[in-house]
């Protein structure tokens, strides 16, 4: 199966699925609290890190579902058109509060961060830690050189044995 055979047949999937992805939300922002409460008291030393986030589109998992603002600092992805990712600080209620996807304006674009901790969307994951993104390779140029932590998010029916061609 090539890799755009198996992004079509993740996407019909999730949306076949709706009914388990709206109720899986919970459980999955509920653990990725749980992970970063671990980490700022055994990695961190109880200081608090910025965390490195998204604006989940259609099918990707609401992460901030479950936190309160206080676990930990925010920054969100901007997408640059040269395939290239920057992370900027954002405010908590604005991101609790976003309808579809928080636009950055200009003026915190000026600013860019280097969280801690990056949330890497993605359409399947292996349990080796392969990654199958959207096609654009924005998220897998920016790894190249990320030295920080990165956890992998998706749907346990997102987890597939290759995201390899065949």
């Amino acid at each position: 199966m090539s890799k755009n055979e198996l992004r079509v047949k993740i996407k019909e999937k999730l949306k076949s699925e709706h009914v388990y992805v709206n109720r899986s939300h919970k459980k999955i922002s509920e653990n990725l609290k749980t992970l970063i409460q671990n980490l700022v008291s055994e990695k961190f030393n109880g200081r608090k890190f910025l965390i490195g986030g998204y604006s989940p589109i259609l099918s990707e998992p609401i992460w901030f579902d479950q936190f309160s603002g206080d676990e930990c600092d925010f920054s969100m992805v901007h997408m640059h058109e040269e395939i290239q990712l920057s992370y900027h600080l954002v405010n908590f209620l604005e991101l609790k509060g976003y309808q579809e996807k928080l636009k950055l304006d200009d003026h915190r674009l000026k600013s860019e961060v280097q969280p801690d901790l990056i949330l890497v969307p993605g359409l399947a994951f292996t349990k080796k830690f392969d990654r199958l993104g959207r096609g654009k390779a924005y998220f897998d140029n920016f790894m190249k050189n990320y030295k920080g932590l990165k956890v992998g998010l998706f749907f346990d029916l997102q987890e597939v044995e290759s995201t390899y061609s065949e």
